[in-house]
């Protein structure tokens, strides 16, 4: 496992380097094609880490029967769909809940090496930061998403942002003599997420960072054959009903269907996949 979470740590530094180069040599990426490769990065790379959600949570005692399987992935899907709804009856309400949670859930890639208080930083720093130097990009892709003005909530994360950021470069500096390789990705992740645009810097941490680390704890202990299969046949039914609704959506331009999709998609799904890996770590913690 160590020897893997090294290999995911090389592949960002190499992806973060990359795409630094690409964006500050002024190649200039219209927002179509960039949400077309988001889109598409998120289908191949982060939907895998959350379809192996049902072996998980048989390695949490959740289910162990086939009855047990029903039970729980009707109780999955009613989770994402109650989401769902809200995000209909409660777009901008929904939208501000998505991202506390996201940077709740995305805190817990740094559970292994820092307390609480100071993932919780970096989890608000990756949701928070691009909204200090991008704010008008920001507040585009929440309206898009909401269908409503979103100018109230940038200002919000704008003001979370600075002592988040505080947060994540003195938790940097307290890891460098003890972890230095996670010293140098809570620096990187920080610097990204104030410099690059935003869905850049997404496509950058959730493709490079979040879902390959996951994944790696994942499949931890699991027959490979059996993960694999499971990854990729409900990664595949997935991306088949996403693109269903695409279908189905309201008459729009490309790139903001697709901004919609991936987003409230992923909005949805993260609810359930959230309690999940949470309930997953009580339980691996009480064991350890």
């Amino acid at each position: 496992m160590k020897r893997a979470q090294e290999i995911q740590q090389k592949v960002f530094f190499i992806a973060a380097i990359g795409v630094a180069l690409l964006v500050f040599s002024g190649v200039d990426l219209p927002q179509a094609p960039l949400v077309i490769i988001l889109a598409i990065l998120v289908a191949l790379v982060g939907l895998p880490h959350g379809a192996l959600d049902p072996l998980v949570a048989r390695k949490a005692g959740l289910w162990g029967n086939p009855s047990g399987l029903v039970w729980f992935l009707t109780a999955y899907l009613a989770l994402a769909a109650m989401a769902g709804l809200l995000w209909v009856w409660a777009p901008k309400f929904s939208l501000a809940a998505f991202l506390a949670y996201s940077a709740w859930h995305f805190s817990g890639d740094w559970r292994e090496w820092l307390s609480q208080v100071w993932r919780l930083c970096a989890g608000a720093t990756i949701i928070c930061a691009p909204s200090l130097l991008h704010p008008d990009l920001v507040a585009g892709y929440f309206s898009v998403l909401t269908g409503e003005d979103a100018t109230a909530l940038v200002g919000v994360l704008q003001w979370l942002a600075i002592p988040a950021l505080v947060g994540t470069i003195f938790s940097a500096a307290r890891c460098t003599r003890t972890h230095p390789k996670v010293a140098a990705e809570l620096a990187v992740l920080a610097v990204a997420a104030l410099a690059l645009p935003p869905l850049i810097f997404f496509l950058l941490y959730f493709c490079s960072l979040h879902s390959p680390r996951h994944l790696i704890d994942t499949v931890q202990g699991m027959n490979r054959g059996t993960a694999t299969a499971t990854a990729a046949g409900l990664t595949l039914v997935t991306v088949g009903l996403g693109a269903l609704f695409f279908v189905l959506s309201p008459s729009a331009q490309i790139d903001q269907r697709l901004l919609q999709l991936t987003f409230i998609g992923l909005a949805v799904l993260t609810v359930p996949h959230m309690i999940l890996i949470e309930h997953y770590a009580a339980q691996a913690g009480k064991r350890s």
